[in-house]
């Protein structure tokens, strides 16, 4: 939540409108998938108003602090959540589990991508899980970590755009 917020405050102040709206989109979705609709809504305003031609410049100005207003509060709600999560990324010796092969890593990566175009996070998440059953490629442990940090901060685009590759 902190990274994605800096973010949100970071493109407001440089007027980086582009990727300002990309950011707000996020958080549009992200709020709806935690059930903080207010949030979403006013994430939603702002994404249609920093999107359009003209820009809404005065109306990003007002809303803006009022949205990272919200979403502080957010973050600290769900603060205990957060901080348990942290704990739980610590390395884990994982020698003891079967490699994971080539083809068996392309699979979940076109089941990932399936998952994100059909809106199915559940599976997304599944599928997640089912990787930390194995040893993953040294190759490959980089491009699952970005697909973590991609689906913690709900940037599904992000997530597309690592298992595409």
């Amino acid at each position: 939540i902190e990274d994605n917020r800096a973010k949100i405050q970071g493109f407001f102040e440089d007027g980086n409108w582009k990727d300002y709206n990309i950011k707000v989109h996020a958080l549009k979705s992200s709020a709806r998938l935690i059930g903080a609709m207010e949030l979403s809504e006013a994430a939603k305003h702002l994404e249609e108003i920093s999107g359009e031609e003209p820009l809404d410049i005065e109306g990003i100005q007002k809303e803006t602090p009022l949205l990272l207003s919200s979403y502080n509060e957010y973050r600290d709600l769900l603060s205990p959540l957060l901080d348990n999560a942290d704990a739980a990324t610590e390395p884990e010796d994982d020698s003891d589990k079967p490699l994971l092969d080539e083809g068996g890593l392309k699979e979940a990566f076109a089941a990932i991508k399936e998952s994100v175009d059909a809106l199915d996070y559940d599976s997304v998440d599944f599928i997640m899980n089912s990787l930390s059953d194995y040893r993953l490629p040294d190759a490959a442990k980089d491009r699952v970590s970005k697909i973590k940090k991609c689906i913690s901060d709900f940037d599904w685009d992000g997530v597309i755009e690592i298992v595409a590759v």
